[in-house]
């Protein structure tokens, strides 16, 4: 009996290493079958690729030279790809005429960059000019240009020209990055192409506390509809939008020293339209305010007594969207009774404020005031305190609050 238990036992783990053996097969073919999927997937994707943008063909592109005429046909072939590189920063303009009069067929006409993006849409037609297209220097483009409907074995010239400017944008500078660096008191441009553009960046740094104008709209005035938006951007990546239209406009805020940008949108067919911007800034003025006059009035509750300062009457001939009132026991402004921001709107004006607290009952206060101006992201820039001005009670007044 042992000893056919024994053969038995030998028999059931062979049987199990057999099994482990065949299950070991079967995962060595399943994962040579991945790799053999993957690697047929990577090469067919590698076909894709090549067929979309074959380096060959980039090769043998022709190249041209800026604002020099070229006569081509398609007689020989379907298609004629160019090469061009831009010598600076500056604007590129592409023109296809058909030299033939009686030519009627026509062409189809798109813009590419090194990486095969698509800098334009595919235009068709007899003669071709593409939008404008403002770049940095050194980068090479492609211009594609295929047999279309109806197309005749015409000659067609062809001009890349190419104006240099210190005043553009220059693509892509499509985030805060890549953002063009703007000086203020000097007009910029830039466009939003057709393809690929998603938005334009602009950078400009202030050394100090600034009033700042951001002027934008159309460089001019066309038929087309042209809207943008426009957002004032903070080196701690705040926004805010400044700018929703077509026409013209200016939008005037402080700003703290710092790097600050202006990312510009296209809003609704507003591409390939020049736009202009401009950063205009001139000092921030805080000056000390001067609180010439202080009315008490005398409050008798049911329960308690109190004292409000209404109004405070101030000079002032700096720059302000709101004042720091603070009230205190002593002249030397120890004892604080309370400090109020106040903002300059509705019955506060730049000439008198309310400070709208009920302060205890005393024989006499000590009040000073300062200036602030705040910033489009909420924060405030407070100006330095002016002198102390007092307001005593009259002595029957205070005695009844007293009481």
């Amino acid at each position: 009996m042992e000893r056919m238990s024994t053969k038995r036992m030998h028999m059931q783990r062979m049987n199990t290493e057999r099994k482990s053996a065949d299950n070991r097969k079967k995962e060595t073919a399943w994962i040579r079958r991945s790799k053999q999927a993957w690697m047929t997937a990577i090469f067919f994707l590698l076909l894709l690729l090549t067929v979309v943008w074959d380096s060959g063909i980039v090769k043998a592109a022709d190249k041209l030279e800026a604002n020099k005429n070229y006569s081509f046909n398609l007689k020989d072939t379907k298609e004629r790809l160019y090469e061009f590189t831009a010598p600076t920063a500056g604007n590129i303009r592409v023109n296809i005429k058909n030299e033939d009069p009686a030519g009627t067929g026509e062409i189809r006409v798109q813009m590419f960059d090194s990486n095969n993006l698509p800098l334009t849409d595919t235009w068709v037609d007899t003669s071709v000019e593409l939008p404008v297209y403002s770049t940095d220097r050194n980068r090479t483009f492609y211009i594609k240009i295929e047999h279309h409907y109806g197309y005749t074995e015409g000659d067609y010239s062809l001009n890349v020209g190419f104006e240099p400017t210190k005043d553009w944008e220059t693509e892509g500078n499509d985030n805060s990055e890549s953002a063009d660096t703007i000086t203020e008191g000097k007009k910029w441009y830039g466009t939003i192409s057709e393809r690929n553009d998603p938005c334009d960046y602009f950078k400009f740094k202030l050394s100090s506390n600034k009033k700042v104008r951001i002027n934008f709209g159309p460089k001019e005035v066309t038929g087309d509809w042209h809207d943008w938006y426009v957002y004032l951007i903070d080196s701690n990546n705040q926004s805010v939008k400044i700018y929703s239209n077509g026409t013209t406009e200016h939008y005037d805020c402080y700003l703290k020293k710092g790097t600050y940008y202006l990312k510009v949108e296209n809003s609704y067919r507003a591409k390939n339209v020049t736009y202009a911007l401009s950063v205009e800034t001139s000092a921030l003025k805080l000056v000390k305010p001067v609180i010439t006059s202080i009315e008490a009035v005398a409050i008798e509750g049911v329960l308690s007594n109190w004292v409000e300062l209404d109004p405070i009457r101030i000079k002032n001939s700096g720059d302000a969207t709101g004042y720091t009132i603070k009230v205190a026991r002593k002249k030397d402004m120890k004892g604080v009774l309370g400090t109020q921001d106040i903002e300059l709107k509705d019955r506060n004006t730049k000439k008198q404020v309310t400070l709208d607290a009920d302060i205890t009952v005393l024989r006499s206060y000590y009040v000073q005031a300062r200036s602030y101006v705040q910033d489009p992201f909420g924060e405030k820039i407070y100006g330095k305190y002016g002198s102390v001005k007092s307001k005593t009670l009259k002595s029957s007044v205070y005695a009844r609050l007293a009481e």
